[in-house]
């Protein structure tokens, strides 16, 4: 989305503002517990092709817990309730990515199953894969490629969320336990906890390197913290290329979690910030409603206002209360209609912020030219695309309010549709 009015400030002139992350208080008061709702909605990433092609189906009995296999092929999801499966059906992400959307009713209490009993890495790619954090393994289970580094990220990812960093203050218990299993499962010869130096105490504690990154504004991103740390990563390719791991710190919690009670952990943090740029830190149940969310937060959106996943430099502007917290939902905020900025088809005007912004020095003022014309292909070759880090900066400087960010990842997302389908 475009830069929150909240905080949009120029950065024309001799003197730029700097963007701090935002910090988690002290004295913040507990995380709220939202209420378990009747029904939950989660997603595979597989296009829906009709019921008969599904493993399972409406009114299908299900406990909480539950690993309900929904392809032949092995896609699966945890039931966040103990109830039936309401119904299967297809649903287009924000991307235009096509998936099957599974419904729960929940209509019974229960205690969680206990699906990693004997914890290890072929029971966690079984059952723990997007657990709640972000959770994923599969980096580590490809013998050509052994990863030798994992890099813990207890920062937060945008402006105005603190969710990872209230992880690291709650949970730093849990993330040593996932910590330890880690070590057990793949033995990397190198473990880094980055963290802000507020919470350098508890990433200690876990027995990890500890990276201390500064707070400044978009430091925390993981591209950022892997040039930090001396680590590369070839242009276009993603970190397990270069024997690198990148966790959430709520992943490595979950997994701690999970080692501990064998259950499959299903709830995670989510920042609420509301209108007038206040947060409050909810434990929800990955697969809830936003709107149950909100509530909780004792935030309202109505008519005209903007909900977005996210926070206002890397967030996505959503459109139904009813869709669900998904396992990597850090944030959800909610702008005022009268708040909310436009985007124009305005031409570039060169003016160069966007250059001078960009913490990858990719030239922002050529590249937009060619994603305007779809020209992807061209703008990768040419002018950098997969250099970008994906901050979002260059949207918040855009003095003709282009929406440059978002032709960036649409870029991004359609070179990677492309080059799968060859």
């Amino acid at each position: 989305m475009k830069g929150a009015g909240m905080i949009r400030k120029p950065f024309l002139g001799l003197t730029r503002q700097k963007l701090d992350a935002t910090p988690l208080p002290k004295g913040a008061p507990p995380v709220r517990q939202a209420p378990v709702c009747g029904t939950a909605v989660l997603f595979v990433p597989r296009r829906f092709e009709g019921a008969g092609t599904c493993s399972v189906k409406a009114g299908d009995p299900v406990r909480l817990g539950q690993k309900v296999g929904v392809y032949s092929t092995g896609e699966y999801v945890i039931s966040p309730v103990a109830g039936v499966v309401q119904k299967i059906e297809a649903h287009t992400g924000a991307a235009g990515e096509a998936m099957t959307a599974i419904t729960f009713e929940g209509q019974t209490a229960g205690e969680a199953e206990k699906l990693f009993a004997k914890p290890g890495l072929g029971a966690a790619l079984e059952c723990l894969e997007n657990a709640a954090g972000g959770l994923s393994l599969k980096a580590f289970s490809n013998p050509d490629k052994p990863i030798n580094t994992v890099i813990i990220i207890g920062m937060d990812q945008d402006l105005l969320v603190t969710a990872r960093q209230q992880v690291v203050r709650d949970k730093a218990k849990s993330i040593s336990k996932g910590v330890k299993a880690l070590k057990e499962m793949v033995n990397p010869g190198r473990m880094v906890f980055a963290v802000p130096p507020a919470l350098a105490h508890e990433a200690v504690e876990t027995g990890c390197e500890v990276a201390r990154i500064d707070t400044a504004y978009p430091k925390a991103l993981p591209a950022l913290v892997l040039a930090k740390l001396g680590l590369t990563v070839p242009t276009g390719s993603s970190p397990g290329d270069s024997e690198v791991a990148v966790l959430s710190a709520e992943a490595v919690a979950t997994l701690g979690e999970a080692c501990e009670t064998g259950a499959v952990p299903m709830e995670k943090y989510v920042t609420v910030i509301g209108k007038d740029g206040a947060s409050k830190n909810i434990a929800a149940r990955v697969g809830m409603p936003l709107g149950a969310v909100l509530a909780a937060a004792g935030v309202t959106a109505g008519d005209g206002d903007r909900v977005v996943l996210g926070g206002p430099l890397r967030g996505t502007a959503t459109y139904s209360l009813d869709l669900p917290v998904e396992p990597d939902t850090d944030a959800i905020l909610v702008q005022d209609k009268a708040a909310v900025e436009g985007v124009s088809d305005y031409p570039c005007l060169n003016c160069g912020e966007c250059v001078a912004v960009c913490p990858a020095r990719v030239p922002v003022n050529m590249l937009i030219r060619y994603l305007e014309n779809r020209l992807y292909e061209d703008a990768a070759k040419m002018y950098d695309l997969h250099s970008c880090v994906e901050c979002g900066l260059c949207s918040y400087v855009c003095v003709a309010q282009i929406p440059v960010f978002q032709y960036i990842m649409l870029a991004k997302r359609e070179l990677a549709r492309t080059g799968a389908e060859e």
